[in-house]
């Protein structure tokens, strides 16, 4: 009822409100395009790059934002009727088009990384309709990210339809969002007719344009749904659009039905009278943003506070790290954050980390200096020393140290991307044996296999007269076996047993660990791990501490991956391993998971799963 009531008073206020609006004082930079979402592709395990975001119009260039109208989708013209669990594929006769099957859309099919559209076929809906939501968001791990967000993005529907108010469309576009993908959710709902785009779609449209800084597209959603789908997000939204519109009575008025509501988001308030002219009203704390405080934000011009979060949502990090409002510390440590969890490419982090500032003290003395910094800051230093290096020798140094906080810290995998051109810049030569088998782990975690067996083949080359060498090399040949199997390295049970010796040799904590995730991925990869390659661990403890999947998932993702059925395959192994890293989960259930996804016939992906599994464990 508030929202039309709300709907009603501004219908009233239209006529005359506008002669009553003053000038806000929003501090933008010059107008841009409007967001158009990246062309979606199935292959990269990183979140696809946005093209620059748009801002409000500064006062004077418009009377309200418009938005660029949806891109209409044209039914495939084929002969054909998708069979049960297909894609829906229907004829186009006369001058109309037929049904679209909506839950069947979406925007990758096999030929450019989709599952296919027979990936729910024999799966029952109930299943799909429970697990789909518990799909993790925050995910460190590139293979995992990969996997969850090419479910999501498949063409492809379940085989019974879907009951009043449980659909799964608007599912997958919320978890695209959770994800950090704005991106794949917003040309998912693009790939939908407008009729079938729901509430909820719609707000996960306007949040993901707020984020996107694409404020007029995302105030033509709210004026669209604001008599039809009243509710608090709308209301609140359609305050901020009125005030971008520089309509401030009405503004206000919808201010004041929205505090009639009980709502209590003191931001919120605080932005709106920032927005209205109040130039004392500040925000100096914002550790629960969202995309419309956020945006908020950016209009007013007022910097964002250091507590501003929540830092475990990669949307609201992606938002903050690109804010133009975001002051450099907090922006370094956000981008840093979000790109671990695929929110920001790895291409932002790695500008971000160029326009990071430096003293000349500090960039001659990298590697000392980094040990003083924290986390994010001491990544960036040791970025600039290896991109300012232009011979081999200083900037295999500065990678090796990178990669060592990487391995150290979780974040190997994002370090690697970062840095890849840097690194392929460098050729494998027999006098950078030293750092062949830094080279070759990190290629091998990047899936970059012929240049990941090059530098390889060079510490190889060099073992027979060089001890380092050979000890990297008797350390890297698990990971080389993982990523390739024979074409990186043949199956030797000498070599896995002079691993195992070397690993147990270096006294580590983690030894356990590391050879128990070692022999578990091997063998579920069909390797020939046998009992006596287990007998070290037997002077260990006969239980470990680790999360273990409730029985009705893992029986069910040994049922669906020897079924072959392939989308329940990957949503059962994506709730099972959840958002922790793989490295440090029980071996057991990581190897189940690998095990799974080789037997539905995604080996690509499950030696993707083992590598990350394997180097996050220490490998």
């Amino acid at each position: 009822m508030a929202g039309l009531a709300l709907a009603l008073a501004h219908a009233v206020l239209a006529q005359g409100a506008l002669a009553q609006s003053v000038p806000l004082p929003l501090n933008n930079p010059p107008p841009r395009a409007p967001y158009t979402a990246a062309p979606i592709t199935g292959t990269p395990f990183e979140a696809q790059p946005l093209p620059p975001l748009a801002p409000i119009a500064p006062p004077g260039t418009q009377a309200r934002p418009q938005a660029q109208a949806p891109t209409p989708v044209e039914a495939p013209q084929t002969g054909e009727t998708a069979k049960p669990g297909e894609a829906s594929v229907l004829p186009v006769t006369g001058n109309s088009l037929p049904p679209v099957d909506v839950e069947s859309l979406g925007v990758l099919s096999e030929s450019n990384g989709g599952f296919g559209v027979n990936l729910w076929a024999e799966t029952r809906r109930d299943v799909i309709e429970a697990l789909l939501p518990r799909l993790p968001a925050a995910l460190a791990a590139p293979s995992l990210r990969s996997l969850e967000r090419r479910l999501l993005l498949s063409i492809g529907g379940p085989p019974e339809p879907a009951q009043p108010g449980r659909g799964l469309m608007p599912v997958r576009v919320e978890r695209l969002l959770a994800m950090g993908d704005l991106g794949g959710a917003l040309e998912l709902i693009r790939a939908m007719p407008a009729r079938a785009v729901d509430s909820r779609m719609a707000e996960t449209r306007a949040n993901a344009l707020l984020i996107a800084d694409d404020v007029a597209a995302s105030c033509q959603e709210a004026r669209e749904r604001l008599a039809s789908t009243p509710g608090l997000f709308w209301d609140k939204l359609n305050v901020f659009c009125d005030l971008a519109a520089r309509d401030v009575p009405r503004a206000q008025l919808g201010a004041t039905m929205v505090r009639d509501q009980g709502d209590k988001d003191a931001a919120f308030f605080t932005l709106a009278d920032a927005l209205s002219g109040n130039k004392t009203a500040q925000v100096k704390s914002l550790p629960d943003a969202t995309p419309l405080t956020l945006a908020m934000m950016r209009a007013s011009g007022q910097p964002l506070p250091a507590d501003a979060g929540p830092r475990d949502k990669p949307p609201i990090l992606r938002g903050i790290a690109l804010a133009p409002n975001t002051p450099a510390p907090l922006r370094l440590e956000a981008a840093h954050r979000a790109a671990l969890y695929g929110a920001v490419t790895p291409e932002e982090l790695a500008k971000i980390f160029e326009q990071t500032n430096f003293s000349p003290a500090q960039l001659a003395g990298a590697f000392s200096e980094a040990t003083k910094l924290g986390p994010a800051p001491a990544r960036a230093l040791l970025y600039r020393a290896a991109k300012d290096q232009t011979k081999p020798q200083g900037r295999a140094e500065a990678l090796r140290a990178l990669y060592a906080l990487g391995r150290q810290d979780g974040d190997f995998a994002l370090l690697v991307r970062v840095t890849q051109p840097l690194l392929l810049e460098m050729p494998a030569a027999r006098d950078q044996a030293w750092f062949a088998a830094d080279a070759a782990r990190a290629l091998y975690s990047a899936r970059n296999l012929p240049v990941a067996k090059a530098w390889l083949d060079i510490a190889l080359s060099a073992a027979a007269n060089d001890r380092d060498a050979a000890a990297a090399t008797t350390m890297l040949w698990p990971l080389a076996r993982l990523a390739d199997g024979d074409a990186a390295a043949s199956w030797d049970a000498e070599k896995l047993a002079q691993w195992r010796g070397a690993v147990e040799a270096g006294k580590s904590d983690n030894a356990p660990q590391r050879i128990a995730m070692a022999l578990a991925l091997l063998d579920a990869l069909g390797d020939p791990v046998i009992g006596a390659d287990w007998q070290p661990l037997f002077k260990g403890a006969t239980t470990i501490a680790g999360t273990i999947p409730s029985p009705m998932a893992w029986f069910g993702l040994r049922a669906a991956a020897s079924e072959k059925r392939l989308g329940l395959t990957v949503l059962y192994a994506l709730t099972v391993l959840g958002e922790a890293d793989p490295g440090r989960q029980n071996p057991v259930t990581v190897g189940a998971a690998v095990q799974a996804l080789k037997a539905a016939g995604l080996e690509r992906d499950a030696r993707a799963l083992a590598v990350d599994a394997a180097i996050a464990a220490g490998l």
